[in-house]
């Protein structure tokens, strides 16, 4: 910037200010007279320099919401339940909590955790097995292991509440720090539970969209009674114990696809949840299903709740009687979600015994002719490296379109005969 003050005249004797705009008259005082005259304008002043404007400050990046939570820290978050993960299941690494809402008794309660003690510690996974990467977790990843098992009275609990509830764990993510709209994860979660009004039950995977499991359950499944032995064997299909067993297991079975490309859906949904004619990352419909009654029905019998061999009869029955119209259709005929889909459409007991009764006995008799870890666990352990098909040739020993082949043949030997083959499986 210039000076402030204007310069002086360039004499001794002037000690006067002098305006930059005057002209200065200065006279020379030789031998008392005037000697010469000269005018003089002063030079004018420098005009300032411009003070240069500083730089901008870059506004700061806005530090990112991760969307999901270590599963420890998840229950602390949800309204019911309690604050920390169920010690009575601590045999594996999923976080359990039970969230129970109006209406459930402690009779449910005590079904649910029943079926889930008879199973945690005889399917377990890992802390490893449940370690992901994904950037919602933040930079080091985090560990998908939370599993909230909902009960709802269909009458009785605020269903915005459980809904809430759920959607505090589910569909949380649209993306990296992006939140999906919670009417998006209201308007799925409510067919999700309605789906549970007239019994069963459904488990949702923890796929990356997603915080953690889920199991929903209502009082039509919980008030299902416990039926005495000895009682006639179908009274057992719906046994609660079983049936959380049953949804516990499809946890176990998920928590090895969800770090898959494209999650668990793989080929076999698309993105709105829709059946599509491709397999899931998990494999065929048969087999997921299958597998999951098969270890429902295996821990209930070493429970003492059911008889195995009982079980596996009445089951053989039962698809025989469904499908004596249908001799053509098998487990090959329900692998995709399409084709799972149709046979309900095509007829809900086709698709309830390709899935359940007839699926059960296609998982004993590949247990048959490897083994029970072969089938239940080494099958899902390899099933990132390998995917479903090589995993299912290494531990089986077949390819399913051989598989398909030998059980179709076993189909057509006599009851006895097909039990001598199952019968006691399960001590093994």
């Amino acid at each position: 910037s210039g000076d402030s003050n204007p310069p002086k005249a360039d004499s001794e004797s002037d000690s006067t200010a002098i305006s930059a705009t005057e002209t200065v008259t200065l006279v020379s005082e030789t031998n008392k007279g005037v000697e010469t005259v000269a005018t003089v304008t002063p030079s004018p002043t420098a005009t300032p320099s411009p003070t240069a404007s500083p730089s901008p400050t870059a506004s700061p990046s806005p530090e990112p919401t991760y969307r999901h939570l270590n599963g420890d820290r998840i229950p602390a978050t949800t309204d019911a339940g309690t604050d920390t993960c169920d010690a009575r299941f601590l045999e594996t690494a999923f976080c359990i909590e039970l969230l129970p809402y109006t209406g459930i008794t402690a009779e449910h309660l005590q079904k649910t955790v029943d079926g889930l003690q008879a199973i945690v510690g005889r399917y377990p996974v890992s802390k490893s097995e449940l370690k992901v990467d994904w950037p919602n977790f933040g930079p080091n990843g985090g560990y998908q292991s939370y599993l909230g098992v909902v009960m709802w009275h269909v009458e009785q609990s605020d269903k915005n509440r459980v809904i809430t509830d759920l959607c505090r764990f589910k569909m949380v993510a649209a993306g990296y720090n992006v939140r999906i709209d919670f009417s998006k994860c209201s308007a799925r979660l409510t067919e999700a539970l309605d789906g549970t009004v007239a019994g069963g039950a459904k488990q949702g995977a923890g796929n990356m969209k997603d915080n953690g499991y889920s199991i929903l359950a209502s009082n039509a499944l919980m008030d299902e009674p416990i039926s005495p032995a000895p009682s006639p064997t179908n009274l057992y299909f719906k046994d609660p114990r079983k049936v959380m067993a049953h949804e516990y297991f499809h946890a176990y079975q998920l928590s090895h696809a969800v770090r898959m490309s494209g999650g668990t859906d793989g080929a076999g949904f698309d993105k709105d949840g829709d059946p599509l004619d491709g397999v899931t990352n998990a494999g065929p419909m048969w087999l997921i299903e299958g597998t999951a009654e098969y270890a429902a029905v295996r821990v209930s019998s070493l429970e003492g709740w059911m008889d195995w061999d009982a079980q596996l009869r009445a089951r053989m029955q039962l698809a025989l009687s469904t499908l004596a119209d249908y001799p053509n259709l098998s487990i090959e005929d329900n692998v995709t979600p399409a084709q799972h889909a149709n046979n309900f459409a095509l007829s809900p007991a086709v698709g309830q015994v390709l899935t359940y009764e007839l699926a059960v006995w296609a998982a004993a008799y590949a247990i048959s002719i490897s083994s029970h870890d072969a089938v239940m666990v080494d099958y899902w352990d390899d099933l990132e490296q390998y995917g479903y098909e090589q995993s299912f040739e290494k531990n089986i020993g077949m390819s399913f379109d051989e598989f398909y082949q030998s059980f179709n043949e076993f189909r057509q030997k006599t009851i006895d005969e097909q039990m001598t083959v199952v019968s006691g499986q399960i001590n093994n």
